[in-house]
């Protein structure tokens, strides 16, 4: 048993603190993102081979039909708000 111990300790050394997450507001990521100037959203039609597209890198088919995004030259911002086990999870990605 202090072996077990010994090892789990080690690990968590090892390994350091982990971070969960951080939380930031959809509107402070859209201003950081677009250096203060977010451009209007644009939506995209979760349909036919889009939406198959979508099922694939989630995992599961969207639950939406549309999605809000936002596009600025080459830059483009997403945040996708999913249902986990007990409370929303929202992600954000540019």
């Amino acid at each position: 048993m202090r072996h077990r111990w010994t090892i789990l300790l080690a690990l968590v050394v090892w390994i350091g603190p982990v971070k969960a997450g951080t939380y930031q507001s959809s509107e402070d990521f859209l201003a950081e993102t677009f250096a203060g100037s977010v451009p209007e959203p644009e939506v995209i039609w979760l349909t036919g081979p889009v939406r198959d597209t979508a099922t694939a890198i989630l995992g599961h088919p969207p639950t939406e039909l549309r999605l809000r995004y936002w596009r600025q030259e080459q830059r483009t911002a997403w945040i996708l708000e999913e249902i986990g086990k007990e409370k929303q999870i929202t992600t954000a990605s540019s």
